[in-house]
């Protein structure tokens, strides 16, 4: 028992120690020039291996300026390593013309072949990452040009986690990947990480993971400018998502898989508009899953009545509702504000889609014209409002249950239940 108890304090152990005896190694002293002309590759790698060797947790210090990588910097299998800069306070880009690394800030920039990846770490664990900008190039992002495929790639060992790694005042932008979880094989499990005041720029997806479970995800505080997709969760998760700001980002979550081991999603405080565009439909959540998913949004702002306001007379390819709820997913919005279409629900006899509205608010349209469902698709909306102000009935499209004795002699169970058909009573679909 006690070898036990030693087993599970050790990452922690490991993760609270290295702020307090870091050595501090500064990528200056191994020859790390931030003047964006001059390759640091090099320089950067002997750092974080001297840092990654040292008996205790080591610090790589990068000062501020913009080092060019034109190398993946590889992290080896460290514990409690920590790589910190001199600020990430973004990049200031105009009318989305181009970045501009302030100077109060670390830049690691791209600068090798197009696709390449920026930062990997293997099996680290205990880690600290802070007060970084990363870009996936130093050209123009309103012309054609060279750019990073992934900007953090971190790969476990199939079987285990890396265990409490924590990211914090970091950057990212221009590169097809921001952050991407997890490796090429299936059993990799890339997970218990804690993100802290993140801020995504132009990039296809913000943050990818790819295996089944990716757990222990908690991300405070993120801000998406011009992303396609922000969350991503390729196979599984377990996420909990605090306060995002997403503007111009066509998808904020989408979910393809889950199930007992790992599919649980908790958003808290979502704020998703589409900055002044009017033609373009932002979603909320894209979901579908080969077994179960539960996503639970508490105060999501539906910020687009611009948009809605031209619905009429858009082509139907963009007449998109909010979210689109698959087999396996049961979606909950809670005490939120919708203002348009909100959801289409679409379910299977093995597998049936289910959403519950409760508390909210709905503009421009009413709760029975904001969702459409197939035969096996249901929702509940509870006690919402009408543009702020009138009270709106329920509406409610849900299973019947049948109770099914079992025999007498099964301890366990004392009943099952078996869904049915909706009754005939039940609100027609819109």
């Amino acid at each position: 028992m006690k070898l036990i108890r030693l087993l599970y304090l050790l990452p922690i152990v490991a993760y609270s120690l290295s702020p307090l005896h870091a050595a501090v190694i500064n990528a200056r002293d191994y020859g790390a020039i931030g003047d964006g002309k001059t390759d640091s590759t090099a320089s950067l790698q002997a750092a974080i291996d001297a840092a990654g060797n040292s008996k205790t947790a080591g610090q790589v210090y990068i000062p501020a300026g913009t080092y060019l990588v034109s190398k993946t910097l590889i992290i080896e299998a460290s514990r409690g390593l920590i790589i910190a800069g001199d600020g990430s306070r973004g990049f200031a880009t105009g009318a989305l013309a181009g970045p501009t690394i302030k100077d109060s800030s670390t830049a690691l920039v791209w600068s090798g072949p197009d696709g390449g990846t920026l930062l990997e770490t293997h099996w680290s664990g205990s880690g600290f990452f802070h007060d970084l900008a990363l870009c996936g190039s130093s050209s123009p992002i309103d012309k054609p040009h060279t750019r990073a495929g992934i900007l953090f790639h971190s790969v476990s060992r199939s079987g285990g986690g890396n265990m409490i790694n924590k990211m914090s005042n970091v950057s990212f932008c221009d590169a097809k990947f921001g952050i991407y979880m997890g490796g090429d094989k299936f059993l990799n499990n890339d997970s218990d990480v804690h993100y802290d005041s993140l801020t995504f720029f132009l990039l296809d997806t913000a943050f990818l993971s790819t295996h089944i479970q990716a757990v222990n995800y908690q991300f405070d505080w993120v801000f998406g400018l011009g992303c396609g997709t922000v969350f991503h969760f390729k196979e599984g998760g377990n996420a909990i998502i605090n306060n995002a700001q997403l503007t111009r980002c066509p998808l904020a979550v989408w979910i393809e898989g889950g199930d007992k081991n790992s599919g649980t999603y908790l958003i808290n405080n979502m704020r998703q508009e589409g900055g002044g565009t009017v033609f373009n439909r932002y979603q909320a959540l894209r979901a579908t899953t080969k077994e179960q998913a539960l996503v639970h949004f508490i105060n999501y702002d539906d910020v687009q009545w611009y948009w809605f306001k031209e619905f009429k007379t858009l082509p139907e390819e963009k007449k998109k509702p909010l979210c689109e709820i698959g087999p396996g997913i049961t979606a909950v919005f809670d005490t939120s504000i919708f203002s348009g279409p909100l959801a289409s629900v679409t379910g299977t006899a093995a597998q049936p889609a289910l959403l519950t509205v409760r508390d909210s608010s709905f503009n421009y349209i009413t709760p029975n014209d904001a969702v459409t469902a197939d035969k096996h698709g249901y929702f509940r909306l509870l006690n919402n409002r009408v543009g702020g102000g009138t009270v709106f009935p329920d509406t409610i499209k849900w299973p019947q249950l049948e109770t099914l004795q079992v025999p007498a002699n099964d301890e366990h169970l004392n009943q099952v239940t078996t869904l049915a058909p909706p009754s005939k009573e039940q609100p027609a679909l819109k």
